[in-house]
């Protein structure tokens, strides 16, 4: 174990359409019921689905749960005082089978990388939708 400085840094100042941002001790808040000063427009936007060969993955693009997932986003999105005026392009990064001689995942590195080029027009925003151990509502 080893001794590190460090400090708190004090929280942020964000400031919202309806006033200052309430913010935690942990420097998390919540967007609900708060809209942006200056929403911005997202005219190019893509959602990443990464797959990593385990249950409860999102099958794909077309995926319902992921699709609900995206409409959350996008309704979230305007609720807040952006406008989101296009579909998402949709790419899907298949990432090689876990491999002990590359404990640093760098083909999993390359795979995702290769995928997001590919991706056309470039977006302005990338919604990463990364594979999780276990979801709530897995399909049997």
């Amino acid at each position: 174990m080893a001794v590190v400085p460090g400090r708190i840094l004090p929280k942020p100042g964000i400031g919202y359409r309806s006033g200052p941002a309430a913010i935690d001790d942990k420097a998390s808040w919540n967007l609900r019921g708060v809209k942006f000063t200056v929403g911005a427009r997202l005219d190019r936007w893509a959602v990443l689905v990464i797959k990593d060969n385990g249950h409860g993955e999102f099958t794909g693009s077309s995926d319902p749960e992921l699709l609900q997932v995206v409409s959350g986003f996008r309704n979230m999105c305007n609720v807040s005082g952006m406008q989101v005026t296009a579909d998402p392009t949709y790419a899907t990064a298949q990432l090689p089978r876990k491999d002990s001689s590359d404990p640093m995942r760098r083909a999993a590195i390359d795979t995702i990388k290769k995928t997001l080029l590919s991706v056309k027009p470039k977006p302005t925003l990338l919604l990463s939708c990364c594979p999780a151990r276990t979801r709530p509502h897995m399909r049997a």
